[in-house]
């Protein structure tokens, strides 16, 4: 017969410090976290709101047991114990015998149990309290430093957009497998593209367990719903496939998204046992240099050339836009595709072709690359490392070499995957690591024997490759646009820029008798509005009342900040743009939140609904659109404004029709230059031509330059810029 999947009717204890019987248990959510159990229970107080999160605190050194009971099973049958990930260190038990144990959360378990089964069974698994550093130094202080020798990702210590709070539990599906015949371990697969792309050829293989015999048959379906390949194999573990003329995958913005369908089945004694389907895309990913980097001067001392650091798709080098992913949600357990799908449809509707899935949070579980993989979202993944200085404990070293295989294995087989990269800021003053770590070079070298065609960097930022700045104006007077106008780079891994949340959210997340007390100690500080990233506020209260006067109400000062994050993304993206080839990338920190900061980098609330800032970036995405340069934000009397205006063009088509640009200064136009576009060059950015304005006086500290085009067809696409004058 087919195998047979059953899902479980579990419940989970407190064993207490001391790993004792639990005294109750309760009934308990799997995928899901014990957190939720208990608050669920035990009706705790919404986990947004104020230092509610603090009602999890007991949890942090107490192990829980989770229990169930299985199903009997008929002779000749077997019973596979199936779990995709378990958070963080546990056992699995029969019976209340411990017959498995493991650290890691990312590595799928399949055990086959049948040995220990007497006809009246009890399945349970038991979690270990949180990692923590064995140092005195840090003991009673929860911080990511008690990361650093897991593989637990380190936000949950505590970030500048997530509380205090490590989630523990069964976060993935799990159940067990009835079986008369073998079970289908595991799968993987490799694919190629000739030199010219018009064929694809690879191998699939797998791990067939618990049969001497059978027949393993792949049969391929292109997106047509045409077969274009199938074999069948007695008893082997691979099966080597060709696809002529391919439909070949590309990201966001460059191509269609097409999928071949997948079917792996095997038979034992001519009937169906196990099968698998899956998608796959036909693309094949480079990272080289930027055009003419090889033509650049050299001049002794020589040092290193910049690394290569554009990505190039399918023969064609692409420009990477897109945004820094975290965890969607505090309770990873509970993530959904549905979750998922909702961000994942903002990345892909602001034009976005690529997400950083950051080292400090999860590796996201199978529905999110599904997605990514229709909707030609590239993934740069990261390993759980992040900002901390990883050790070369064995233990640690050990942990990290099967958390990584299992990372490996599992995200390899998506289309979406398009670099690795050993962990977030690694070789910064507070991580303090080098080539040489040991972790760096084992995930390296994994990297290579597991997926050796998909680029490797060992961290971000890295070379030419730059993190930061995270606020609109820096402490030496430089705003956004300065600073990027004075710097040119290969990619823009993380810039950031602070937006504050509506006053709803606000409302919702500060208790009442703490609204106006934007002070240390309240909720402000808690939910990220002081004190949240080097001792400042993602608010930045004191900036917007340097440029728009004091004293300012909560509410002008969120309006000014959510307005001030549009301005600063706009800037960013536009300008990296305008920078390319030699700059190949830009991505904001960051896209989400998993809990609802009073003010963020983000641009998807913890909702997943945009700010305005996301529209921002919209607009600075559009394919092909006018673009102006121009020297800061903020203008004084008689100042004069140097204007460069471009076209950023990613489409292969030529440009024609009439291209304005205008001010609108103190409720008045003026049209500083009008010329007629007959084309630009396919796939390229460029300068139009300089203009100038002269600032008088003016009783409006707010306003506006535009870029107007009106194609021949009457089709117009426009370009606004904000900007302040000094009343």
């Amino acid at each position: 017969m087919e195998n047979i999947f059953l899902k479980l009717d579990w419940k989970v204890g407190d064993c207490g410090i001391d790993n004792h019987t639990p005294e109750c248990m309760i009934a308990a959510t799997v995928p899901g976290n014990i957190q939720c159990d208990f608050a669920r229970e035990y009706n705790y107080k919404d986990v947004n709101v104020g230092d509610n999160f603090h009602q999890y605190d007991w949890m942090e050194d107490k192990y829980f047991l989770y229990q169930a009971k299985l199903p009997n099973i008929g002779n000749g049958e077997r019973m596979i114990f199936k779990s995709l990930g378990i958070d963080y260190e546990y056992e699995i038990l029969v019976n209340n015998e411990s017959i498995y144990h493991y650290e890691g959360m990312f590595r799928k378990v399949q055990l086959d149990i049948t040995e220990y089964l007497t006809g009246d069974d009890t399945l349970g698994v038991l979690i270990y309290p949180i990692p923590r550093v064995d140092n005195p130094k840090y003991y009673g202080e929860l911080n990511r430093t008690h990361a650093s020798q897991s593989c637990k990702p380190a936000v949950s210590y505590g970030w500048d957009f997530h509380p205090t709070l490590v989630v523990r539990g069964i976060w993935e599906e799990t159940g067990v497998i009835i079986t008369d015949c073998g079970y289908l371990d595991d799968w993987n697969i490799d694919t190629y593209l000739t030199d010219d792309y018009i064929k694809a050829f690879g191998e699939v293989t797998l791990d067939y367990k618990g049969a001497e015999s059978y027949t393993a048959t792949l049969t391929i379906t292109s997106p047509d719903g045409e077969t274009v390949f199938t074999a069948s194999k007695e008893n082997g573990d691979s099966i080597h496939f060709e696809v002529n003329e391919p439909k070949l995958w590309w990201p966001n913005g460059y191509g269609e998204q097409p999928l071949y369908s997948f079917n792996l089945s095997v038979a034992v004694n001519g009937e169906i046992a196990d099968s698998v389907c899956f998608k796959r895309g036909f693309r094949k990913f480079e990272l080289v240099p930027y055009e003419g980097s090889w033509d650049e001067p050299i001049i002794f001392p020589c040092p290193a050339p910049k690394a290569p650091l554009t990505f190039k798709i399918n023969g064609k080098p692409i420009f990477i836009q897109g945004s820094n992913w975290v965890c969607p949600k505090i309770f990873t357990g509970t993530l959904t595709k549905e979750d998922y799908d909702i961000q994942l449809k903002w990345v892909k509707k602001a034009n976005m072709n690529l997400v950083r899935s950051w080292g400090g949070a999860i590796v996201n579980k199978e529905s999110f690359f599904e997605l990514c993989d229709k909707y030609g979202i590239l993934v740069w993944q990261e390993f759980p490392l992040g900002c901390n200085y990883y050790g070369a404990s064995k233990k640690y070293l050990a942990t990290l070499k099967n958390e990584s295989e299992a990372i490996i294995k599992r995200v390899k087989k998506h289309t979406c995957l398009a670099l690795w990269c050993g962990g977030n800021e690694l070789f910064m003053q507070w991580s303090m690591m080098t080539m040489q770590e040991k972790a760096l070079r084992l995930l390296d070298s994994q990297c290579y024997l597991l997926d050796p065609e998909t680029p490797f960097i060992p961290t971000s930022p890295i070379s030419d490759f730059v993190h930061g700045d995270y606020r609109f104006r820096n402490p030496d007077g430089r705003d956004i646009m300065q600073m990027m106008n004075g710097f040119v780079t290969s990619g823009y891994n993380e810039m950031g820029c602070g937006g504050a949340a509506d006053m709803e959210t606000i409302r919702y997340v500060i208790p009442e008798d703490e609204l106006d007390r934007f002070e240390t100690g309240t909720a402000w500080e808690t939910h990220h509005g002081i004190n949240a990233w080097m001792k400042e506020s993602h608010l930045y209260w004191d900036t917007i009342e340097s440029y728009f006067g004091a004293p300012l109400n909560l509410e002008q000062v969120v309006e000014y900040s959510r307005l001030m994050q549009s301005i600063g993304y706009q800037y960013i993206y536009e300008e990296a743009r305008r920078q390319s080839p030699r700059c190949s990338m830009v991505l904001n920190w960051c896209l989400n939140e998993p809990w609802p900061s009073v003010s963020n980098n983000n641009i998807l609330d913890y909702k997943g609904e945009p700010k305005p800032a996301y529209f921002a970036i919209c607009n600075a995405l559009r394919p092909s659109m006018p673009s102006v340069r121009y020297p800061k934000f903020d203008y004084s009397k008689g100042d004069t404004i140097k204007l460069e205006t471009w076209w950023l063009n990613q489409l292969s088509s030529d440009v024609k029709g009439k291209l304005t640009l205008k001010v609108n200064f103190d409720g008045k136009d003026t049209v500083l230059k009008e010329i007629e576009l007959n084309e630009t060059a396919l796939d390229k950015n460029c300068k139009l031509f300089d203009a100038e304005y002269v600032l008088n006086s003016a009783k409006q500290q707010l306003f506006t330059v535009t870029a107007e085009f009106v194609s021949c067809n009457g089709e117009q696409t426009v370009s606004q810029y904000t900007m302040l004058y000094r009343v």
